[in-house]
């Protein structure tokens, strides 16, 4: 079956209308010129609407409609709100904690320093990039056992990342109100987020969400809008928590 075949059966018996006048013989040279014709023309006008059609698609604004807009947002949970620093890892923390430990051995600190820069750096999906700050550059082996409590012993903590906290014009310790977050950013901090830990500040009976009596997580909720309400998070300037050489943007995502 050649694909000369296969494309005369197509046109017999495909569902383009105007095909099937194309190929036959008995057809009329003029006529079969016209469904060309048309058949082109057509295909441009699908051409040019699919194209304007998807452009006014990805271009086009988002557009959000109030169902009832006196409905009581009392009734509504505060969304929730997470805060994951650009760099994971504090260069205050990597010299008190680690690098100082090999101030007699220059090989092994720069070992520390290129992996505990790559740990910095991890944030998926761009995890691939790591080959490439790593290349031709010495590492230290570390057990994927261990670089979870490594991250967490050298992650900004709440009071290294944020200042003033306030809720509903209240001011509040940001650890009572700000919980660990584990996300595909890193290590992040979150405001009323109910798949935040619960096993760090828990000490705080404020910490949202709180727990009811059956056991449901209890997102809080705002009593009003407009500037002054809701929630207010002043951030601390950690341009210097990062690595000297690393040349990221700074401040938080």
């Amino acid at each position: 079956m050649t694909l000369k075949s296969i494309w005369v059966d197509y046109c017999e018996n495909g569902s383009i209308h105007g095909l099937r006048h194309i190929i036959q013989k008995d057809e009329k040279p003029w006529m079969r010129f016209i469904w060309v014709l048309l058949l082109i023309v057509a295909s441009i006008a699908i051409v040019v609407l699919v194209s304007a059609s998807w452009e006014k698609y990805s271009y086009s604004s988002m557009e959000i409609t109030v169902d009832d807009p006196r409905y009581p947002i009392t009734k509504i949970d505060f969304p929730a709100v997470t805060i994951c620093p650009i760099s994971k890892i504090m260069y205050s923390k990597a010299l008190d904690l680690v690098l100082n430990k090999y101030s007699n051995d220059s090989d092994l600190r720069i070992k520390w320093a290129n992996s505990l820069q790559a740990l910095s750096r991890i944030q998926f999906p761009h995890n691939t990039n790591l080959y490439f700050i790593l290349q031709n550059k010495s590492t230290v082996n570390i057990p994927l056992n261990d670089i979870s409590d490594l991250m967490l012993k050298l992650a900004p903590s709440i009071e290294d990342i944020f200042k003033k906290c306030i809720w509903r014009g209240a001011m509040y310790k940001c650890k009572d109100i700000l919980r660990f977050q584990r996300t595909e950013e890193g290590f992040c901090y979150s405001f009323n987020s109910q798949t935040a830990e619960r096993n760090v500040n828990d000490q705080s009976q404020i910490n949202p969400p709180l727990i009811g009596s059956d056991g449901v997580l209890i997102p809080l909720r705002n009593n009003a809008a407009g500037k002054g309400t809701g929630l207010s998070l002043i951030m601390s300037n950690m341009s210097d928590s990062f690595f000297p050489n690393d040349n990221r943007r700074r401040g938080f995502n």
